[in-house]
């Protein structure tokens, strides 16, 4: 969880990101960011869900650089779902 504020607060690349969704309507709160314990078959740092947000995997011991760029990569994620509205129901 530090590991998360601090990339939330030092990372400009993520903080570009979480401006650029809630500018286009896609509020991104601290709430957006979650950790979990993940099943061990899983060997990724982390997750993006449309319903939930950016899920970090708790139970992966991983040093502030490698959680910087797992949220990174899923806001990539999360941004391009917010760009183009996509419907999962449509």
């Amino acid at each position: 969880v530090r590991a998360v504020e601090t990339v939330l607060g030092g990372d400009r690349y993520v903080r570009f990101l979480i401006g650029s969704m809630n500018a286009r309507s896609c509020p991104v709160t601290r709430a957006f960011f979650m950790c979990e314990e993940c099943p061990e078959d899983m060997l990724i740092g982390g997750f993006w869900d449309s319903s939930r947000g950016v899920v970090l995997c708790q139970n992966r011991p991983r040093s502030p650089a490698q959680i910087g760029r797992t949220m990174r990569h899923e806001l990539i994620h999360a941004f391009d779902f917010c760009r183009v509205e996509f419907a999962p129901s449509n």
